[in-house]
């Protein structure tokens, strides 16, 4: 191999013909925020798991982190989950209709008064499907047990149905 002279282009007597050591840039030393032409990371979509049984709330956070969700707590009851929703606001709120104390119902109504953007699954032996909340103490969806994985992805991402405005009558 020619030695290197200061004042040789870019690419010649550097290793390998037609590469330019002098000009490369390795993305995986530069972090993701400032490397360019990259958008900063998305932070991931956060959720918090209540359910009285612990194997379905390792179910459900196995489910929640397949999506590439991050679960910021976990609780048995609705009272921890209170407190978790209170400090968390959680972007989802995936609740079993079993909990160890306290009311699905009343879990519901208090997630929409402190985190009013928390989107609740519920997840329960109903045998209803989704449907859009009549109250504010229904879940934006509803899974039926047994379910498939497809539609808890899409009971966490699918649009809360919501009544079309009255007709104008001007």
């Amino acid at each position: 191999m020619p030695p290197v002279r200061p004042d040789s282009p870019p690419g010649e007597g550097r290793g390998r013909p037609g590469l330019s050591s002098g000009n490369y840039h390795n993305p995986a030393t530069v972090p993701p925020a400032e490397a360019p032409g990259m958008d900063p990371p998305v932070p991931a979509p956060t959720a918090v798991v209540v359910a009285r049984e612990e194997e379905t709330r390792i179910l459900l956070r196995g489910l929640l982190r397949l999506r590439h969700f991050r679960v910021l707590g976990e609780a048995e009851g609705s009272t921890h989950a209170t407190e978790l929703i209170r400090s968390e606001a959680p972007g989802v709120l995936v609740v079993d209709a079993s909990l160890a104390e306290g009311s699905v119902t009343s879990l519901i109504r208090t997630t929409r008064e402190v985190a009013p953007g928390t989107r609740i699954v519920l997840v329960g032996p109903f045998g209803r499907e989704s449907s859009p909340p009549a109250s504010d103490a229904e879940a934006d969806a509803v899974l039926p047990r047994p379910f498939r994985i497809s539609q808890f992805e899409e009971a966490l991402v699918r649009p809360t149905l919501t009544p079309a405005p009255p007709p104008r009558t001007d």
